[in-house]
């Protein structure tokens, strides 16, 4: 967080007293610094991550709150310390991820909302500012949904990924969702996923031995990698 080339740790909580959002930096002897305090309190973060949003190479902060429905970006001075906030969108978040969905160098923002499936991405403007937003809804309506990206066709333009599990006593679609990006001018998604029959709790993505794209899920049923090459694969049993 400090560019000191060293691994720290974000902590955030979703109590919305007392800090909510704060660092440990690494130290010379490998162990952790006290605390360094970033939101003292009145936000209660679902979840936050780090990555470079304005494209000034140190890591800056985003973070779904869980009661105002604001999606926020904090932005690092270099040394971590954290004296911007922009806001990214509105609206009731259970999950986000970013990516550089209109492939123009910076990173994109998308959030699914809890029981609706809507996908809101919003897009930076190389700046850290958000302002021009792509509604995309989806099948997965339930209150756990989770969203990521992953460029399918290697073709630089990340593909939408969304995922519904039961939770609780709802009853929705125990799925995941696959939308190709068109890698139009204006940014757009098929109509038409591709479906997984398999639900996720998580979801992440890496590259495979040979090069291609892979999606895991885990979840209930267990852990499942996905890729175009070998299609939906079981790996290990929970």
């Amino acid at each position: 967080m400090d560019g000191d080339g060293k691994e720290d740790i974000v902590v955030s909580l979703d109590t919305g007293l007392g800090p909510t959002l704060w660092w440990h930096r690494k130290n010379a002897t490998a162990g952790f610094d006290s605390r360094t305090v970033i939101l003292s309190s009145g936000i209660s973060i679902m979840s936050c991550g780090v990555a470079d949003i304005d494209s000034d190479s140190d890591l800056d902060i985003l973070l779904i709150s869980r009661y105002d429905n604001t999606n926020r970006c904090l932005l690092n001075n270099g040394i971590g310390m954290f004296t911007a906030s922009n806001v990214i969108s509105t609206v009731a978040a259970a999950d986000f991820h970013y990516g550089d969905i209109d492939n123009d160098g910076d990173l994109d923002f998308a959030s699914i909302g809890p029981e609706t499936g809507l996908v809101t991405i919003a897009f930076n403007d190389g700046f850290g500012g958000f302002a021009d937003l792509l509604l995309v809804q989806t099948p997965a309506i339930e209150q756990q949904a989770r969203v990521h990206f992953l460029d399918v066709d290697l073709d630089s333009y990340p593909e939408l990924v969304v995922s519904s599990r039961v939770f609780q006593s709802y009853v929705g679609p125990e799925k995941t969702f696959i939308y190709s990006n068109l890698a139009t001018d204006i940014p757009s998604f098929s109509e038409s996923p591709i479906i997984l029959h398999t639900p996720a709790s998580n979801l992440c993505s890496g590259i495979d031995e040979t090069g291609l794209p892979v999606l895991v899920l885990s979840g209930n049923n267990g852990i499942v990698r996905w890729s175009t090459r070998s299609g939906q694969v079981l790996i290990k049993c929970m």
